[in-house]
């Protein structure tokens, strides 16, 4: 992964400088800002889980390296939008909003932010991140908010709940839904931004193990309509 030249310039760098000035917790790279996000109605933030510094199984002290780059994760993004076999995760993603040709994605990143939640880098396939790293990741987020206003969260993974109390009481809301198992149950909730901001979001099965994309699109649909109007079209 090469995290030098982009072959995607179709993000927004505007908001770099604030992200720096007004973070609440520790931001070790900056998320995606798609080109058009700012202008959304409503503005998305997706929300992967961890970077991994890996050359398959074994550590990579050049991944690592790459990975501590800022730009680490619009790299990433680069990758998940030109190569003609993205990472499992960015597949299901796109299986669940219809993007099956170069310039559905382009135009779906187009509309979202996107960063990995996890800020620190995991070293290993089968490392997981330590509840302190939710805990950090959680007033990251919190922070972030103030900056990127995003009016939705959509959480890939639904081990992000871990940590939220450490927003404080009255700064949060979660539950689960024992209404439908979809390979797990998803997770609702808000969270108050550094600022005071009310942002909802959902926690959906991860997307790169046994996910169901259609059964996930109809659980969306019922959920959030406008957000999926919005990132199907």
């Amino acid at each position: 992964m090469e995290t030098k030249e982009l072959m995607t310039t179709d993000f927004d760098r505007k908001l770099d400088v604030l992200m720096e000035e007004n973070r609440a917790g520790r931001l070790e790279r900056y998320p995606w800002v798609g080109a058009r996000y700012a202008g959304q109605a409503p503005k998305v933030l997706v929300l992967g889980d961890s970077h991994y510094a890996t050359d398959g199984n074994e550590f990579s002290q050049e991944a690592l390296e790459e990975l501590l780059e800022k730009d680490a994760t619009r790299a990433v993004v680069d990758c998940a939008i030109t190569s003609d076999a993205p990472w499992k995760m960015f597949a299901g993603l796109y299986s669940l909003f219809g993007k099956d040709s170069l310039e559905s994605r382009k135009d779906f990143w187009s509309k979202i932010a996107f960063y990995n939640f996890i800020q620190r880098v995991m070293r290993a396939r089968d490392e997981r991140p330590a509840y302190e790293d939710f805990m950090s990741a959680w007033k990251c987020l919190s922070g972030l908010s103030d900056v990127l206003l995003p009016d939705f969260c959509l959480f890939i993974g639904t081990r992000s709940e871990t940590g939220i109390e450490g927003l404080g009481e009255g700064n949060y809301a979660i539950r689960q839904d024992d209404s439908v198992y979809i390979n797990g149950f998803p997770r609702e909730g808000w969270f108050l931004s550094a600022g005071g901001r009310r942002v909802p979001f959902i926690a959906i099965h991860h997307t790169s193990m046994g996910f169901s994309p259609s059964h996930w699109q109809a659980y969306l649909e019922d959920k959030i309509p406008s957000v999926m109007r919005q990132l199907r079209k």
